[in-house]
């Protein structure tokens, strides 16, 4: 057997501890390259932790000042993008007629007793009135000299063609054209002249019949939020008469004269 001598030995222990002085120097450096890696991994947890913090803090301010610049964003003027515009209405309207002499037919005395010796002719010679309520619509194109774009002006004169019916007790339709004037983008003052034609019927008398003439128009409208708003609409029309001759001849050749009053929703759309 084979025996180590004390100078092996010596060789034997003093290598096997330089082998474990190398493996321990050897081991710092990782220890040491670990640290920075353990450093540099704690900012990146940490910035990340206060995202959320930061995030939740800012919510609140960003609703409170979310809240007024949509309610600026809603309530806007008209906004002009082309040269032309056009609107649409709906609403309620109330139309009074009137003609103070008008030759209407006597009741049937088969069908009931005459109220009085006049009611026993064929005709009597009286005024008539007549209130009216219904459902109000137009449609309105035309040109205005605004501009168009960011270089669009505020005020503007405006020139369109309407056409405006009522359907319900009476129905009527106006054919016009109407000039309006855009008042810093929310007000539009407006005049038209419009021809006139309305249906009717008058008393003891089963037929229907048709009246037409000049019909004269003022509005107001008023933007609320971004083109639509309320306009308020006042037309006087005279003379109106009969539409046929033998009609027209039957009753007197009557004139009537007619108001009416709107209120609609309205919105101008200067973008077609």
């Amino acid at each position: 057997m084979y025996c180590l001598k004390d100078s092996d030995l010596a060789r034997v222990i003093l290598m096997m501890g330089a082998l474990l002085l190398a493996f321990v120097l050897h081991a710092k450096p990782s220890v040491a390259e670990s640290t920075p890696l353990a450093l540099d991994s704690s900012p990146a947890e940490s910035t990340t932790d206060p995202t959320p913090k930061s995030t939740s803090s800012q919510l609140p301010a960003s609703n409170s000042s979310r809240s007024p610049f949509s309610f600026a964003k809603l309530y806007q003027p008209i906004s002009i993008a082309k040269r032309s515009y056009g609107s649409f209405s709906i609403g309620y309207s109330q139309n009074y007629l009137h003609t103070p002499r008008i030759a209407l037919r006597a009741p049937d005395s088969s069908a009931s007793p005459a109220p009085s010796p006049a009611a026993s002719q064929s005709t009597l010679d009286s005024s008539f009135s007549r209130v009216a309520r219904g459902v109000f619509f137009g449609l309105e194109r035309g040109l205005h000299w605004a501009g168009s774009g960011e270089m669009a002006s505020s005020n503007a004169f405006m020139l369109g063609g309407y056409v405006n019916g009522v359907a319900a007790q009476d129905y009527s339709l106006n054919f016009g054209l109407r000039a309006s004037y855009l008042i810093a983008r929310y007000v539009i003052p407006s005049i038209g002249i419009s021809y006139n034609l309305q249906h009717i019927t008058f008393p003891n008398d089963p037929n229907q019949y048709n009246i037409h003439g000049a019909n004269f128009n003022a509005g107001l409208f008023v933007n609320l939020m971004r083109g639509f708003g309320i306009k308020a609409e006042a037309s006087y029309a005279y003379p109106l008469v009969v539409l046929r001759g033998v009609n027209a001849r039957a009753y007197g050749e009557p004139k009537f004269f007619g108001f009416s009053f709107v209120v609609s929703v309205c919105y101008y759309d200067f973008s077609i």
